[in-house]
């Protein structure tokens, strides 16, 4: 909470610096209190009612402004992509990592893919000062922002998934 002290069973209190932040991810909250829910500031939503979508709505607002035009783009490769792949997962492919809500290893694994897709941009990213801008040619900008996309999407969605 706002006094930052972490109180363990133990009668231990472990203080945090005002730049630490703890968070938790729990399963359900069967045994909490709303005590312990109104503290933690928490907001539980069943995974069936949150769906990959309004994550990738989210990230692509934040977009760097050179790729703001592609945002259509990325939004119909969203769409007619990630929902293949991820029938590719549960039909033919076996999830190597998962926490076992299948609602929720789809939202992991498009967290995945726009993290990956951001650490590939960097030559749409606005140069920091006294740095040399790295250009994309006008007319390859497409092709790269597909390609990056398609290579996120591949370690980031599929990534997870063996073979059967």
């Amino acid at each position: 909470d706002d006094n930052k002290k972490l109180c363990l069973m133990s009668g231990e209190i472990i203080a945090m610096s005002s730049a630490m932040t703890m968070m938790f991810e729990v399963q359900d909250l069967a045994v909490a209190s709303p005590a312990t829910v109104s503290r933690c500031g928490m907001v539980y939503l069943e995974p069936q009612a949150m769906t990959w979508r309004p994550i990738v709505d989210s990230w692509l607002n934040t977009l760097p402004p050179k790729l703001q035009p592609f945002k259509e783009t990325l939004l119909n490769l969203f769409g007619w992509l990630v929902p293949a792949v991820n029938r590719w997962i549960y039909k033919e492919g076996r999830a190597m990592v998962g926490v076992g809500i299948l609602d929720t290893d789809e939202i992991t694994r498009v967290s995945a893919l726009t993290k990956l897709f951001d650490s590939l941009v960097d030559d749409f990213q606005e140069p920091e000062e006294g740095e040399v801008a790295k250009e994309v040619p006008e007319k390859e900008k497409p092709v790269w922002v597909e390609s990056i996309f398609l290579f996120a999407l591949v370690w980031g969605v599929a990534g997870g998934g063996g073979g059967a």
